[in-house]
């Protein structure tokens, strides 16, 4: 009997062990899947129910950000700290857009001392406002985050202005 759970126990912890090494992902992929989180979060969707778009932003950046994440996005002015500001501009979205989706094009991303990267990308908004044509525009973006109890959070964000 006891032989029987020793070896259930290694083998346990053999599985997990080749589950972290080779399934987990590297910080760099879950680095740039925090970031894509992020970005799907904000999408707005035709058609979707107010309350369960509040619902489901609020819930994914609740995940991605940290609790004293800093924003600067020339079009929302001064955000302050916190991730309630960020939270209110991605659910009021969908006031502006009927539709909206942000694609990501990573162009850097450093991992530092594996509990902080940096990442520099360029964020495309395709978008139709209500009654209005399709509109695209791009902009430069450079976000900040630290890994906290083994997930990966934004604590800051840089939008840079339109050129």
């Amino acid at each position: 009997m006891k032989r029987n759970l020793v070896i259930a126990a290694i083998s346990i912890v053999l599985a997990v062990g080749i589950w972290a090494l080779f399934f987990r992902g590297s910080d760099d992929d879950r680095v740039r899947k925090t970031v894509r989180r992020a970005a799907d979060a904000v999408a707005v969707v035709p058609g979707e129910n107010p309350v369960m778009r509040a619902t489901r932003v609020r819930s994914e950046l609740l995940e991605v950000l940290a609790p004293e994440v800093s924003a600067s996005i020339p079009e929302l002015g001064e955000l302050g700290r916190g991730r309630d500001p960020l939270i209110g501009a991605g659910v009021a979205a969908a006031q502006a857009w009927q539709q909206a989706d942000i694609g990501v094009t990573f162009s850097r991303v450093q991992i530092d001392d594996g509990k902080s990267a940096f990442v520099d990308l360029t964020a495309t908004l395709t978008a139709t406002r209500h009654g209005a044509a399709s509109e695209r525009d791009q902009r430069r973006c450079s976000l900040r985050l630290e890994k906290r109890d083994g997930t990966w959070r934004i604590t800051e964000i840089t939008v840079h202005g339109a050129t």
